[in-house]
């Protein structure tokens, strides 16, 4: 495979997954601003640093306002990581190697581009932000299922996997830092009310908010105050970190056999 075709294959699906991530941290933002707090933005704040986003946005805005953070991560064009400009890299990209892919793969693709640039703009009032974050989770969802069902196991495959587990990986080691050193208050005792709450929702945004295993056993999220080693350590899960830097790994690896014909 040329060098071109490997990084376009890495970075469409890097795109694809970054743009679920950051709907996963927008939903996070968004359910921790109900809760009661100070009027100081903080999670407005954290979800902007969790994105890499500080910088540009606050050169950009000066002020954290929930429907400046929330337009600057879904739809500013000059964001390079918002939703928009992902989907808008991921097709570009996707395009550029449209023999690599199966048409579903392609078709799921740029009709959720199409769609989103179409009417997301129409979709981010208080009452249908959250199912435009679940409508780009179900678009995520069905590209990766498209994916994972009708490609052939060659080095499209790996590529494609590896550049979604690393992204993966980066975007749950970024919610720990963020939650460890910046979310809790310094009045706030450590498996407090708030504490569990921030972490209930930070369990959310990466697939364990339901329950969560913990040897052997399926527990309630908030029985457990103690959550920070979870989402990187339990590999039964699909969004963990150290999940995510396994399976980059073994799909290196894959790619390594695959090309030594062993």
């Amino acid at each position: 495979m040329l060098g071109r075709t490997a990084n376009d294959l890495y970075w469409m699906a890097r795109y694809m997954e970054r743009a679920e991530n950051m709907a996963r941290l927008l939903e996070v933002g968004h359910r921790l601003s109900l809760l009661p707090h100070d009027e100081d933005q903080q999670e407005w704040r954290s979800t902007l640093r969790s994105a890499g986003c500080e910088a540009g946005y606050l050169a950009r805005h000066g002020a954290f306002d929930a429907r400046a953070v929330i337009d600057y991560l879904l739809l500013d064009k000059d964001n390079p990581s918002s939703v928009y400009s992902c989907l808008a890299s991921a097709r570009y990209n996707a395009r550029a190697q449209r023999t690599s892919l199966t048409r579903e793969m392609w078709e799921t693709l740029n009709s959720a581009w199409i769609d989103f640039s179409s009417s997301a703009a129409e979709r981010t009032g208080s009452s249908t932000l959250p199912a435009l974050f679940d409508w780009i989770r179900e678009r995520s969802a069905l590209f990766r299922g498209a994916l994972l069902n009708t490609i052939l196991r060659n080095d499209t495959f790996y590529f494609t996997q590896l550049g979604t587990f690393i992204e993966r990986a980066d975007n749950t080691a970024r919610i720990l830092d963020v939650k460890y050193y910046m979310l809790l208050p310094q009045n706030e005792l450590v498996g407090g009310g708030l504490d569990s709450a921030q972490w209930a929702a930070i369990l959310r945004s990466v697939s364990c908010g339901a329950t969560i295993k913990v040897r052997g056993r399926i527990a309630a999220p908030e029985l457990f105050p103690n959550h920070g080693s979870l989402p990187r350590l339990n590999c039964s899960r699909r969004r963990e970190e150290a999940r995510g830097w396994d399976e980059a790994g073994k799909h290196g690896d894959s790619r390594r056999t695959s090309e030594d014909g062993k």
